[in-house]
């Protein structure tokens, strides 16, 4: 279906998209940050308005208006419903302030406080009409398409990319990368829940060295953005799934070497963190060109062909002393190590 966006009175084009249906506007929500490319609908209250106030005195004047967003589609009418036009004719600025308040309301439990002013409604008509007049009165215009970002883009992005990009979404949260994309979110380090699209964005501009936006790829269960994700070492969760429990994977050795000792318990935590490890191994070979053993010298490749590379393991070289006063990793507190000297090196940390 086409969608259009508003004119405003001087003729520019101001981000509040909507489509159009028979007797229906569809107004879309407002998400993400104004002015940063997850924008959408950044416009929305200003939109809102010019809509109600176009068609005030038309002959096709709004008789309901209900809240259309996904998450509210198990109510019925009446309780997704935020205006009527039953209760007699009202000024612009009245409607809008009955519509935005009423709206925050539907779809929360009772009691709750707040709520979404700007979410998705659908705005239905009087009268019959078509597209065309309709656009017209309305100061519509068509949204030109916008091409997405090509797969070999994409894939440009690296697990120390998404590694990266969720470092920063850790240290600054906002309501739109905290925020499930639909049904999935990303589990951090810290055990954070953060949007893919966000994710990806911030990675796509690390990779490209350009602003990118949600709109600019595809996510989805088969989509690049999901997969490159999890091949970083990160787990995308249905939106009412449980995080699974950070667990640390350990070789019979390594649970001897650390038995009892909290300190190398928080070591090898550090070395097997989600993400860690594939951002480490994809800045050192971003760095160097292949994978190699920084302690013997080990090419994993020339050894044993392409499967080599699985042998390179990644080690902490913060001393076990200071273990926990350090409360992030950086990809220079970490060395690549074949398995062997790795070994050795938590054997001679023991004794």
């Amino acid at each position: 279906m086409p969608v259009y966006t508003l004119l405003n009175d001087d003729g520019r084009e101001i981000d509040a998209t909507f489509e159009l249906e028979h007797n229906h506007i569809i107004f879309h929500s407002r998400g993400g940050t104004k002015g940063t490319p997850s924008a959408r609908n950044s416009d929305y209250a200003e939109g809102l308005r010019y809509i109600f106030s176009r068609l005030e005195h038309s002959e096709h004047p709004i008789e309901r208006v209900l809240v259309d967003s996904k998450k509210v589609q198990n109510l019925n009418l009446n309780e997704r419903t935020v205006f009527t036009s039953n209760g007699g004719p009202k000024s612009v600025a009245e409607m809008f302030t009955q519509v935005t308040r009423t709206m925050a309301k539907v779809g929360q439990s009772t009691g709750s406080s707040g709520g979404n002013q700007t979410k998705r409604l659908k705005l239905e008509l009087a009268g019959n009409t078509s597209v065309e007049p309709l656009l017209a009165l309305l100061r519509g215009v068509r949204v030109k398409a916008q091409s997405r970002l090509s797969a070999t883009d994409q894939n440009r992005v690296t697990a120390e990319h998404i590694w990266r990009a969720i470092q920063k979404l850790e240290d600054k949260p906002t309501n739109s990368n905290v925020e499930p994309d639909g049904h999935f979110y990303v589990v951090s380090e810290g055990n954070k829940k953060l949007s893919p699209k966000a994710v990806f964005s911030e990675a796509l501009k690390l990779a490209l060295n350009k602003e990118v936006g949600h709109r600019d790829f595809s996510v989805g269960i088969d989509s690049i953005c999901f997969q490159t994700i999890k091949a970083s070492g990160y787990d995308i969760i249905a939106k009412d799934e449980k995080a699974p429990p950070n667990k640390v994977p350990l070789a019979p050795e390594d649970k001897m070497w650390a038995e009892g000792n909290q300190k190398r318990v928080s070591h090898l935590k550090r070395e097997r963190q989600s993400g860690l490890s594939p951002a480490k191994r994809a800045a050192f070979i971003a760095q160097h060109g292949k994978l190699f053993c920084e302690r013997c010298n080990l090419d994993p490749v020339e050894a044993f062909g392409e499967l080599g590379t699985a042998c390179i393991e990644v080690h902490h070289i913060v001393p076990l002393s200071t273990v926990d006063k350090i409360s992030n990793t950086k990809l220079d507190d970490l060395v690549c190590l074949c398995a062997n000297c790795h070994r050795i090196i938590h054997r001679e940390l023991r004794a």
